[in-house]
């Protein structure tokens, strides 16, 4: 089955499991809250879902840098003053003593904190702009009933049934609960993650960066 929306991965649960909707813990509400775990687990998981083009805008004077919330990692950076624009150097905060980090001119270093959740340009700016990021990223919102998936490769949404299935099950205090098969589709699904996220580094030579882009 061909898996375009989240109301296929409900349809296809429904199915699987022989549910007519009558447990009110396998709502449609329920279960769309559930496939927005599903991709957010999948996207963490296998850092499959690349974002290019985010622009995070920046005052004058101001060194630190939004860190959008749904970014897992940053990849690469570029630096825009006005209409010109220059690659900017990305580091890890760890990597650098800050005596050595350049005081003057324009911003040429990106501090990229993933763990925390910061960013902040070296030098600081002395006039407004933006950094353009291309990063490593969980959905951009959370997704509707009837929303596409479009961030996951089609040959692996089927995964995402996996997740669901796990959070259908785990329901605690409820008729439906069941640990060992929660436990079970966890298991499945965290270990198609990681075959994922190991054949995408192969295949891409080991580079940290994977893509799709639907």
């Amino acid at each position: 089955m061909a898996y375009e929306t989240v109301s296929d991965l409900i349809k296809a649960f429904r199915e699987d499991e022989l549910d007519e909707s009558s447990s009110p813990f396998w709502s449609d509400s329920k279960l769309v809250r559930f496939a927005n775990g599903a991709l957010t687990a999948f996207a963490e998981r296998t850092k499959s879902i690349i974002g290019d083009g985010i622009e995070v805008e920046f005052a004058a004077g101001e060194d630190e840098v939004e860190y959008p919330a749904y970014i897992i990692d940053v990849i690469d950076a570029e630096l825009f003053l006005g209409e010109r624009s220059w690659p900017i150097d990305l580091r890890s905060p760890a990597e650098v003593r800050r005596s050595r980090l350049p005081t003057t001119g324009r911003p040429c270093v990106l501090l990229a904190n993933s763990a925390v959740g910061r960013m902040r340009l070296v030098p600081k700016p002395q006039e407004s702009g933006k950094v353009v990021l291309q990063a490593i990223r969980r959905q951009v919102k959370d997704l509707a009933k009837d929303s596409k998936l479009v961030d996951v490769n089609p040959a692996h949404r089927e995964y995402l049934l996996l997740f669901i299935k796990h959070r259908a099950y785990n329901v605690k205090d409820a008729e439906i609960f069941d640990a060992v098969k929660a436990g079970q589709y966890l298991a499945e699904f965290n270990y198609e993650c990681q075959r994922i996220y190991e054949d995408e580094l192969r295949r891409r030579g080991g580079a940290r960066s994977i893509r799709y882009r639907g």
